[in-house]
């Protein structure tokens, strides 16, 4: 059954309205423009690429992209909407619906697109074919095809070349020079893995009027290179594995990127290379081509967590049986059976290391009186009156006591009765009613100076106790202080005075 204009203008229409996944980190054309690289270097064999954007007239600009491959390999495939059979498992030529997809994208009205393909072959004798050229309008078998025998400035020995025509606004927020050329290096540099990838070489040239901007692939990294490049000053690598299941080998690395992030970004990769949670992903390719940049908590099938932030992986999968993309291959297709068992064997060598916290986090930023601490009545603590500052902050080495024991330094009956007035035990010698504050380090001596006195009333250590003070109404068990509880205060009071521990302790009560 043929296909008539008819069908081809409604195709041209849907594919042009489908959405195409992750079109949040840049416009759909944009995202289809690697579908043209990968047929030039995948099928073409081409090594070298020149990809131009000419944005002088908003209205009608103009891209083109050239390559020095062997020409359009299989014309049928271009002729045809979308091929029956799949591709060769080692390029990513496989739907032949790719480059169909990008023309839709960056022309999305079938009645106006404009474009051209032009190629030219040569025979296994070295001998130079004529041009060949395929023009717009799309109607599969029955599309425009001529032959050019003069024109030798185009693809002068073999290659292919594309042109269209399109209106700066499918080129969203990169409408303008800038920042058209940094989303255009940066789509290259996370799509192929130069060591793992064919040798190429990718111009991109970005025209405005008499303005130029120039950029080659030779003169960057990818973003897996920047982050092996910024260990350890800035990045640790927390993962590195094979693994290989049946016919399928996954190459892991996982990098978390542990400076500041708020100031830190890798140059020329906005998007992919910060320390956020957008940035956060897992970059999975085919034999060095990147197809998908998944979210890590996607990845991981977990919620997204903080503790996930700044980590980045990618995932190169290699042998006779790949994973399958999508047709617009910026996505997995996740119901493949290979991808599925291979996610689920990675997630559970990588799942416990990513999610654990590289850092351990103290055990509270900011020390309050916790709620348990008990004041004893009948005990006679050190105490200063003061201004207590509403929080102190511990240091990171220092836990603080789950529960601040008073400290005694005499035996005292289980309960204690109320008497009007208590005195000192007959057998301890008091030391003077007035006495120098004790000093910053304190240690625990059967006897302790009584600290100096203040506005309210404050008990005074046990033996040196005075006349006419009176107890609290609630009597409780005297509980003594261990050596380690002493630790924490001499270290607390070294670290932040003795003004702020005796505000602190004054206001638990102690």
């Amino acid at each position: 059954m043929s296909v008539s204009r008819n069908d081809f203008h409604g195709l041209w229409r849907a594919s042009a309205n489908e959405g195409v996944p992750y079109s949040e980190d840049f416009p759909e054309a944009l995202l289809t423009l690697p579908e043209f690289t990968d047929n030039a270097l995948g099928a073409g064999g081409a090594t070298v690429i020149d990809v131009k954007f000419n944005i002088t007239n908003p209205r009608e600009c103009e891209f083109s992209i050239t390559d020095n491959g062997k020409g359009l390999v299989k014309e049928t495939r271009m002729l045809t909407w979308s091929s029956k059979d799949v591709g060769s498992n080692s390029t990513e030529n496989i739907y032949g619906h790719g480059a169909k997809k990008a023309l839709t994208k960056f022309a999305p009205e079938y009645s106006t697109a404009t474009w051209k393909m032009y190629w030219r072959k040569q025979d296994i004798k070295g001998l130079v074919g004529a041009l060949h050229v395929l023009s717009s309008p799309y109607e599969g078998p029955d599309t425009v095809h001529h032959e050019d025998d003069k024109n030798d400035d185009i693809c002068p020995e073999h290659g292919t070349r594309l042109t269209i025509k399109f209106d700066i606004t499918v080129l969203g927020k990169s409408n303008a020079p800038d920042r058209l050329m940094v989303a255009l290096q940066e789509l290259i540099r996370v799509r192929y893995e130069p060591s793992q990838y064919q040798p190429y070489v990718i111009n991109v040239k970005v025209i405005n009027g008499t303005a130029v901007l120039d950029y080659k692939s030779t003169e960057m990294k990818s973003l897996r290179e920047c982050l092996e490049a910024e260990i350890p000053a800035n990045v640790k690598k927390i993962y590195e594995r094979e693994l290989v299941l049946d016919k399928t080998t996954a190459h892991v690395s996982f990098y978390e990127i542990i400076t500041d992030g708020r100031g830190y970004s890798i140059p020329g990769l906005p998007t992919f290379g910060r320390k956020n949670m957008k940035a956060s992903r897992v970059h999975i390719a085919r034999h060095g081509r990147y197809i998908e940049a998944m979210p890590i908590a996607k990845f991981l099938g977990r919620e997204e967590h903080n503790s996930l932030n700044g980590k980045i992986g990618f995932i190169r999968f290699t042998g006779e049986e790949l994973p399958t993309p999508c047709t617009t291959k910026v996505k997995m297709y996740e119901e493949c059976p290979v991808f599925k068992k291979m996610i689920a064997l990675i997630r559970k060598n990588v799942d416990p290391i990513i999610t654990k916290l590289s850092v351990k986090e103290p055990v509270a930023a900011i020390v309050k009186a916790p709620a348990t601490v008990k004041a004893p009545a009948t005990v006679k603590a050190p105490v200063a009156a003061g201004g207590a500052q509403a929080t102190v902050k511990a240091p990171a080495t220092v836990k603080a006591p789950a529960t601040v024991k008073a400290p005694v330094t005499v035996n005292t009956p289980a309960t204690v009765k109320e008497p009007p007035t208590v005195n000192a035990p007959p057998t301890v010698n008091a030391p003077p009613a007035t006495v120098e504050d004790p000093p910053a380090t304190v240690n625990v001596p059967p006897t302790v100076k009584a600290p100096a006195p203040v506005n309210t009333p404050a008990p005074v250590a046990a033996g040196g106790a005075p006349k006419n003070v009176y107890l609290p109404k609630a009597n409780a068990k005297e509980e003594a202080i261990d050596e380690s509880d002493h630790d924490i205060l001499k270290n607390l009071c070294v670290k932040y005075g003795k003004d702020v521990l005796i505000r602190l302790l004054k206001e638990t009560g102690v």
